[in-house]
């Protein structure tokens, strides 16, 4: 797995576990909120 791709785990995951928002999770990713928003559950 890429560095890319842990730090995308990472921060899903912690969305995921309501320790971080779409929002900030987006803001880190360098995506959209609705480019996130799907991913997490």
């Amino acid at each position: 797995m890429s560095p890319k791709e842990s730090m995308r785990v990472y921060v899903l995951r912690q969305v995921v576990e309501g320790q971080v928002t779409i929002r900030q999770a987006a803001v880190v990713l360098g995506l959209s909120e609705r480019q996130v928003k799907p991913r997490a559950p």
